[in-house]
């Protein structure tokens, strides 16, 4: 499956409804013009997912994703799922039983550190 990522990666939370759109809905016309595939997903560049680029994402894509750390559910937002990166996992043999037992709690424990570094560490948006 294809995703798409933003045309220029600006943090979508400082730009105007006209730049909101052009950088999601752009981005996802480039990719299938140069791919002859559908991006039917969208990662949200930083993580940051205003609302309005949840609508827009909800009205063209599959899916979106953030940043938050966790399994999706039923009960998650199609247009901002929540994800495992790759390398909390990399080590591990096998993925499945990630929603129980003792993966469970390493990926808790993972989802809490990562809150702690983002609530503590100051980010810089964009180039």
């Amino acid at each position: 499956a294809i995703g798409a990522h933003g045309v220029t990666h600006r943090a979508l939370s400082v730009l105007d409804a006209a730049a909101l759109a052009r950088e999601i809905l752009d981005s996802q016309r480039l990719l299938e013009d140069v791919l002859g595939a559908q991006a039917r997903s969208f990662a949200y560049p930083f993580g940051e997912a205003p609302a309005a680029a949840r609508q827009l994402v909800l009205a063209h894509y599959d899916a979106g994703f953030g940043v938050t750390m966790g399994l999706a559910s039923v009960r998650s937002a199609k247009e901002h799922l929540e994800r495992i990166d790759a390398h909390y996992v990399r080590r591990m043999t096998r993925i499945d039983g990630l929603d129980r037992g003792p993966r469970r709690m390493y990926l808790a424990m993972r989802a809490l550190g990562r809150h702690v570094k983002w609530r503590l560490a100051p980010r810089r948006l964009g180039p």
